[in-house]
């Protein structure tokens, strides 16, 4: 599910019969549950605005939008940090 800036997942539990998911790509814990897709979806909804009045009511410099755990990163820097294995052998 989508909305604004935020992702989150959909799971469905068996055993208590329910409908969950919680947002993803952020530093915090922050789920939601329904008994329908329709409850879940809002519930989603309600809990992105939530957080987006806790980013308003958050007085800091950085300002920065969700992070998107799916955005690119780049294959040299992450060769740069497995380069440590090459340095150890010597």
């Amino acid at each position: 599910m989508n909305y604004k800036n935020y992702i989150g997942s959909v799971e469905f539990s068996a055993e208590d019969n329910i409908l969950y998911g919680k947002i993803l790509g952020i530093n915090d814990l922050v789920s939601y549950e329904g008994t329908s897709m329709q409850e879940l979806e809002n519930a989603f909804i309600e809990t992105c605005k939530e957080l987006d009045l806790e980013d308003e009511n958050f007085d800091d410099e950085d300002d920065e939008e969700p992070r998107n755990i799916f955005e690119k990163f780049n294959v040299d820097d992450f060769d740069r940090l497995i380069d440590f294995e090459d340095d150890e052998d010597e």
